[in-house]
């Protein structure tokens, strides 16, 4: 099975799930790894 190379993902479109489950654990820090975050403004709004 051939592995993924993460470190090429540069735009990531992420929901709430993510965001809010990093969070509980302090570590929003992972998304700094990839050069763009997309977030839906909906998803802004559950988030905040």
């Amino acid at each position: 099975m051939e592995r993924t190379d993460y470190t090429t993902i540069q735009n990531v479109i992420l929901d709430a799930g993510p965001i809010i489950h990093l969070e509980e654990i302090d570590s929003l820090h992972l998304l700094l790894d990839f050069k763009r975050l997309i977030i839906p403004d909906a998803v802004c709004g559950i988030c905040q």
